[in-house]
């Protein structure tokens, strides 16, 4: 089976998600502007586009959306300016044929400039301030464990069924994520006055994070990253990721089933262990881990085991469409809100599958349990 080795893959379908929400508008500047903010200038030089569209997205202030200002291309170029108090982290892209290809960048104070070929912006030559070069420079030292995964990923599509070899792959790229997680936090620990090891703690502890190592990683920061728009976003994660770790009551909710009618939290898991499960029908990974839901109940459920499902699916025909086809017979509940569900930000879901084991008095025991670790605590749970 394909794998793939650069990150979980609930932090992709989370990626995409967060990606899904980006907002969109014809202007420029960057988040809330003060008068001690900085001017930036992004020129771009796009080979092979005379006209067209680029697109720039960029955090946005106090939210978990993105902002995106657009430019004309015109005779391959284009131009960006505004003001920003703090790096941020951005995105490129164009719009139409090449909305594909994605580059990332640093804006910041000064002129930051690229050189593209419209149908690879991953390639982008990139020329920047300070955080741009020193982002640069992290890509660069961490390409060897891109190259590695790109090569085990390659050999995965070509055993294709051969269990033996998959197996071996899989077992090398865990030992090559492993060793890019453990440089990430030795860059994190060594640098912490860079923006470029804020985005870092912000991707390593994305989904479903040790919340003791992500609280050392954030305030091991400089005060004035910590400070900044990306500073401000890694704390908001982290006191949500506290508020939903093992040990913690889980936080309460009320959402509607499938038919409408409305189901709380606390009244359906009184009396249960229950297993909170975040998904979605359009969710590949979510719907390779249901049969391993569906065993857990079948095995456990008579003994007191019951399954909450919360759907981030935004229409309601291919959500109830999966129940079935998955034989989910348990709760499910939506607000068909996708990514912008008030009980995903409630818990701070940013990739799915994701769930939550609660005891019989709602706190939680363990969470993002994946294959056969849901049979195991539940064994321990139930005996």
């Amino acid at each position: 089976m394909k794998k793939n080795y650069f990150a979980p893959l609930g932090l992709i379908i989370g990626v995409v998600g967060i990606l899904s929400m980006m907002m969109t508008a014809c202007h420029n500047g960057s988040g809330s502007a003060s008068s001690s903010d900085s001017a930036y200038t992004l020129t771009g030089t796009i080979k092979g586009l005379d006209t067209g569209w680029a697109v720039l997205r960029y955090p946005k202030e106090g939210s978990t959306l993105y902002q995106a200002d657009s430019a004309r291309i015109i005779v391959g170029r284009f131009t960006f300016s505004g003001k920003t108090a703090t790096p941020l982290l951005s995105y490129l892209t164009i719009k139409g044929s090449h909305a594909g290809e994605m580059t990332s960048l640093f804006l910041e104070n000064g002129t930051t400039t690229i050189t593209a070929v419209a149908d690879s912006l991953k390639s982008a030559k990139i020329s920047g301030g300070a955080a741009e070069s020193e982002y640069l420079q992290f890509l660069s030292d961490t390409k060897i464990f891109d190259d590695k995964e790109n090569a085990l990923e390659s050999a995965s599509e070509s055993a294709g069924d051969n269990k033996a070899v998959q197996d071996s792959l899989s077992k090398a790229g865990d030992s090559v994520e492993l060793s890019r997680t453990a440089f990430t936090k030795q860059y994190i620990k060594a640098h912490p006055a860079s923006f470029v090891a804020a985005e870092q703690i912000k991707l390593l502890y994305s989904y479903n994070p040790d919340v003791k190592a992500f609280d050392s990683a954030y305030n091991g920061l400089d005060q004035t990253v910590k400070q900044s728009v990306v500073g401000r976003k890694i704390a908001e994660m982290l006191a949500t990721d506290k508020k939903t770790d093992v040990g913690q009551v889980a936080p309460d909710f009320t959402l509607a089933d499938v038919n409408g009618n409305p189901l709380k939290l606390s009244d359906y898991a009184k009396g249960h262990v229950v297993l909170l499960d975040f998904w979605a029908s359009w969710c590949g990974p979510c719907r390779g881990e249901n049969p391993n839901v569906v065993k857990a109940y079948q095995a456990f459920h008579d003994k007191g085991f019951t399954v909450l499902g919360v759907s981030l699916d935004e229409k309601k025909e291919a959500w109830v469409k999966a129940i079935g086809d998955d034989h989910l017979n348990w709760g499910q509940v939506s607000d068909l809100k996708g990514w912008s569900s008030d009980v995903a930000s409630l818990y701070g879901i940013r990739g799915i599958p994701m769930n939550y084991l609660l005891d019989k008095e709602g706190k939680i025991v363990a969470k993002g349990l994946r294959g056969d670790a849901l049979d195991k605590e539940l064994a321990i749970l139930l005996p």
